[in-house]
């Protein structure tokens, strides 16, 4: 009898063992989750996710941004073919629809034609403001994150 009772003893020392450690393993991963974005951090990680790299420029909307539908991102130019110039404006139908997609990567073949080519980012912020950035995709020197 008394060994059964040694028994149920080390099991139930054993078992709450197990059930601090699953206890534990849980409160880190729950503290480890992403914490949204502000909007001012949001679009800082987006213009800090530009690149540059053989003749292609690409940026990543942030994952962690809670409202996609909120971005505004205009990437407009302008390229001069055969004599003649005319604007381009990309990304238009991601931008009318406000179906940006968080944590993709959008790329941008750069042409040798382009003489103009900005991007302009925003977002409502908190307190009903707009966080607004602009970047020319053809200085190198402002693109923060180039290779």
């Amino acid at each position: 009898m008394s060994e059964q009772i040694t028994m149920i003893a080390k099991k139930s020392k054993m078992l709450i063992s197990v059930l601090l450690i699953a206890i534990f393993i849980i409160a880190i991963t729950a503290g480890c989750k992403k914490q949204p974005l502000t909007a001012k951090e949001a679009v800082g990680q987006l213009i800090q996710s530009i690149t540059y790299k053989d003749n292609k420029i690409t940026f990543t909307v942030p994952a962690n941004y809670p409202d996609t539908t909120q971005w505004n991102i205009l990437v407009a130019g302008r390229l001069e073919e055969d004599g003649f110039g005319m604007s381009v404006h990309l990304f238009s139908e991601e931008n009318e629809n406000k179906s940006w997609v968080g944590g993709q990567t959008y790329s941008i073949e750069i042409k040798s034609g382009y003489t103009e080519l900005l991007m302009s980012v925003s977002l409502p912020d908190e307190d009903g403001n707009t966080i607004e950035r602009s970047i020319d995709l053809l200085n190198v020197d402002d693109i923060a994150c180039s290779k």
